[in-house]
């Protein structure tokens, strides 16, 4: 190969990577464009988001009258005479005690979440909650009478 048709080739081959490294900063900036555009964002924000909340479900199956010595409510029993606690009953008073918190302290009670599924019995209060959008599945879980601290603080890292 002659020193013209070398100078020839090694030109060709520059164009080529030249053009081949214009085409990629277009789709770099087309991508970068993209993760800017306001309508593709995810939604990172960390608050305490309430997936499911049921208070009472250990009083499921408990004979409420002999145990308790109260007379519930026939809509908080079983045909068996049993407490029947529907599971994510507290679900909607969590998640208005905790709507736009990072820590949220729920009271549990009565008077704070504002029903008693089975009255007389010794409740506790199970919450599964994320704290973004594409977290996993977190649970608190308290007894009647003391607070449930659902957190969505980031620990102090250690870096």
């Amino acid at each position: 190969m002659n020193y013209k048709a070398h100078i020839a080739l090694v030109a060709g081959i520059l164009v080529f990577i030249g053009a081949i490294a214009l085409v990629g900063h277009f789709r770099k900036e087309a991508a970068i464009e993209k993760m800017n555009d306001p309508a593709l964002k995810v939604d990172d924000t960390i608050y305490v988001n309430i997936d499911s909340a049921t208070y009472g479900i250990n009083c499921n199956g408990q004979d409420a009258a002999s145990v308790y010595g109260n007379a519930p409510d026939a809509s908080q029993l079983g045909p068996d005479g049993k407490y029947l606690v529907r599971e994510g009953n507290a679900t909607e008073a969590v998640t208005r005690l905790c709507e736009q918190q990072k820590k949220c302290i729920v009271s549990i009670s009565e008077s704070n979440l504002g029903f008693d599924p089975a009255i007389g019995c010794k409740k506790s209060l199970d919450v599964g909650y994320r704290c973004f959008s594409f977290d996993t599945l977190r649970k608190a879980s308290g007894k009647g009478g003391s607070d449930l601290v659902i957190d969505c603080i980031p620990a102090a890292s250690s870096y």
